[in-house]
C-alpha cells in the first residue's frame, strides 16, 4: 500500500515537472482588410477586422471558440515543432454567422440559415513571422457599391503571460 502511494506521488511530481518545462505558444489569426465605400484615387486603410487567438503547446491539440452575438469563430489544430525555429501547424478556422433566417424543415420548426467561411490547411511557419493563409478582394465595384478586401494572417509567438 505504501509503495503505491509513493508511486502516485512520484507520478504526480513528474507530470507537474513535465508541464512546467513545456513551452507555450500563442497562435493568432487576424482578418485584416477594409469594407468601405470606394473613393476614386484613394485606397482605404487596412485594419484588423477580427481576431482570434489560443495558447498552444507543441504536439498537443488546441481549440478556441468565440461567440459574439450571432457570430461564432472557431480556431483549432495541432502545432508540431519543425527544424530550427519553425513549426508545422495543422489548422482549421470556421467563421459562422447566423443570418436570422430559417430554412423550412419537415417538422415545421425550421433550422437557422448560416453563412459559413471555412479554411483548413497545413503550413510551415516560423516563430514571430506572420504568414498569409488566404483572402479575397472584390476589386473595383460599380458606382455606389462597396469595395472590400480581406486577408487572413496567421502568426505564432512565444506565449509570455503578464504577471
Amino acid at each position: 500500500m505504501m509503495s503505491r502511494f509513493i508511486l502516485l506521488i512520484l507520478a504526480i511530481h513528474m507530470s507537474c515537472d513535465t508541464s512546467a518545462l513545456a513551452d507555450d505558444y500563442l497562435v493568432r489569426l487576424d482578418k485584416i482588410g477594409y469594407v468601405e465605400q470606394s473613393v476614386e484615387g484613394a485606397e482605404p486603410k487596412e485594419k484588423v477586422l477580427q481576431s482570434i487567438e489560443v495558447i498552444a503547446r507543441p504536439d498537443s491539440p488546441f481549440r478556441a471558440k468565440v461567440v459574439i452575438g450571432m457570430k461564432t469563430e472557431i480556431l483549432a489544430g495541432k502545432l508540431r515543432r519543425g527544424e530550427k525555429n519553425d513549426f508545422t501547424i495543422d489548422i482549421q478556422y470556421h467563421h459562422i454567422v447566423d443570418t436570422g433566417d430559417l430554412i423550412p424543415t419537415e417538422d415545421g420548426r425550421g433550422k437557422p440559415r448560416l453563412n459559413i467561411t471555412k479554411m483548413k490547411t497545413t503550413l510551415t511557419i516560423s516563430e514571430g513571422k506572420p504568414i498569409l493563409m488566404g483572402g479575397i478582394d472584390t476589386g473595383k465595384q460599380q458606382d455606389g457599391q462597396l469595395k472590400s478586401k480581406s486577408r487572413y494572417v496567421l502568426v505564432v509567438t512565444k506565449y509570455q503571460p503578464s504577471e
